[in-house]
C-alpha cells in the first residue's frame, strides 16, 4: 500500500516545534539543530561532537513513518495475517545508512526494511515498460495519505523551519503565513539569517544548504561569533529536493557564485567559452551510468590558465559546496573565493 511521507513530514514538525518550544522556555542545547537529513547528523556527531546533544531528538519523515505503520500494522486486525515490510522512496542516498541506524529501530525490529532511491525507482519503472500516461490515477492509502502545506515544502531548504514557525504562531491567517512565508526563510541561498518575533523573542534563525557551508556556520557559533536559537541544516544544496538520490537532470544542484555576472554561468554552471571545460553528461539509457560524463578527462578539465574547474555532472555534486560555482576541490579557480573556505 503506498503512503506519502508528507504524513510524517507533519508528524515531524509536530515533535520538533514542541522540542524547540521547550528548549527555548528552558533556555538550554540552544542552538536547537535539525536532525532529518541523516548527513548532516553524521558530520555533526564527527565534526563537531561538542554540538551532539544540540541535535533535536526527531526522527526523520522516513523513520516517523515507517515505525508508525509497522506499529498501526502490528494489530492483527490491521494487518490480515501479513508481514508488513516497509520499502522507502526516497530523493537522499543517505537515508540508506539512516535505517540502519540504532535509533531507527522499534522493540528491535527495523522499522525501515528497504530504502530505494528515485533514480532506482525510476530505472524499475523503465525496465519494466510501465506507461503512466496509461494508468488511471490514485490516492495515497489512508490513514497515512493525508498532510498538510507544511509537510509539503518539508524537503526544500528552509522548509522544516517555515513549517515549524507556522506551527507555533497562535494564528494561521494569510497575514500570518504571509509574514512567515516574507522573513527570509525561502530562497535557494545556501545561508539564510533572519529573525523572527515570537512571545516577546527575537528567534535567530539561522538556514543552511550544503554541508561546506555548514561548517562555515558552525565554526562561526563554535567561535562565539553568531548565536542562534535555530539551526536548520540540508547536507544537498537547495535541500533534499536536489538529493543525491534524485535523477542528474532533476534541476539545478547549486547556486551561482554572487561575485561573478550572470553572463559568466549557465543555469549555475561554468561554461565551456572563454576558456572554462565544460562536461556533456550522457543522456539516460538502458545499461548506462548516467553519473558517468560524456567524455574520458574525469571529473574536471584544465582551463586555459591551467586551473581545474568543477564538471557539470553529479558526479562533482558533493564537491559543490561552495561560496562559487566552481567544484570544492578548485575553488582556487575563482578569484572571489580563492582562499576563503566556504560559503
Amino acid at each position: 500500500m503506498p503512503y506519502d511521507t508528507t504524513f510524517s513530514a507533519d508528524l515531524t514538525v509536530m515533535e520538533e516545534s514542541a522540542e524547540f518550544l521547550n528548549r527555548l522556555q528552558a533556555g538550554i542545547k540552544l542552538p536547537l539543530l535539525t536532525s532529518c537529513c541523516p548527513s548532516w547528523v553524521k558530520f555533526v556527531t564527527d565534526q563537531y561532537p561538542e554540538f551532539k546533544d544540540n541535535l533535536s531528538t526527531c526522527r526523520s519523515p522516513q523513520g516517523m513513518m515507517s515505525a508508525v505503520v509497522k506499529e498501526w500494522y502490528r494489530d492483527p486486525k490491521h494487518a490480515g495475517g501479513k508481514r508488513t515490510v516497509m520499502v522507502s522512496i526516497m530523493p537522499c542516498t543517505a537515508k540508506k545508512m539512516e535505517a540502519k541506524r540504532p535509533n531507527s529501530f522499534t522493540k528491535g525490529e527495523q522499522d525501515t526494511d528497504i530504502v530505494i532511491t528515485t533514480t532506482e525507482l525510476i530505472r524499475m519503472i523503465n525496465n519494466s515498460g510501465i506507461d503512466f500516461a496509461e494508468l488511471d490515477p490514485e490516492a495515497s492509502d489512508v490513514p497515512f495519505g493525508f498532510g498538510s502545506g507544511g509537510g509539503v515544502i518539508f524537503g526544500v531548504t528552509g522548509g522544516v523551519t517555515e513549517a515549524v514557525l507556522r506551527r507555533l504562531i497562535p494564528e494561521h491567517n494569510k497575514v500570518a503565513l504571509d509574514a512567515i512565508a516574507e522573513c527570509g526563510v525561502r530562497g535557494d541561498d545556501a545561508i539564510k539569517e533572519f529573525s523572527f518575533p515570537y512571545e516577546g523573542t527575537e528567534l535567530k534563525i539561522c538556514v543552511v544548504s550544503g554541508l561546506a557551508n555548514a561548517r562555515a556556520v558552525m565554526e562561526r557559533v563554535k567561535r562565539g561569533e553568531a548565536q542562534y536559537h535555530l539551526i536548520e541544516v540540508m547536507a544537498c544544496r537547495r535541500g533534499c529536493i536536489m538529493g543525491g538520490g534524485q535523477p542528474p537532470f532533476a534541476g539545478i544542484r547549486r547556486g551561482r557564485c554572487p561575485h561573478r555576472p550572470a553572463s559568466f554561468c549557465v543555469q549555475g554552471s561554468p561554461p565551456a567559452a572563454a576558456g572554462v571545460g565544460r562536461h556533456a553528461l550522457m543522456p539516460p539509457g538502458p545499461g548506462r551510468d548516467d553519473r558517468k560524463p560524456a567524455n574520458s578527462g574525469g571529473l574536471h578539465q584544465e582551463t586555459a590558465a591551467g586551473a581545474l574547474v568543477g564538471a557539470d555532472c553529479i558526479s562533482a555534486r558533493n564537491a559543490r559546496d561552495s561560496r562559487c560555482t566552481f567544484a570544492e576541490p578548485c575553488r582556487a579557480a575563482c578569484p572571489h573565493t580563492a582562499g576563503t573556505g566556504s560559503r
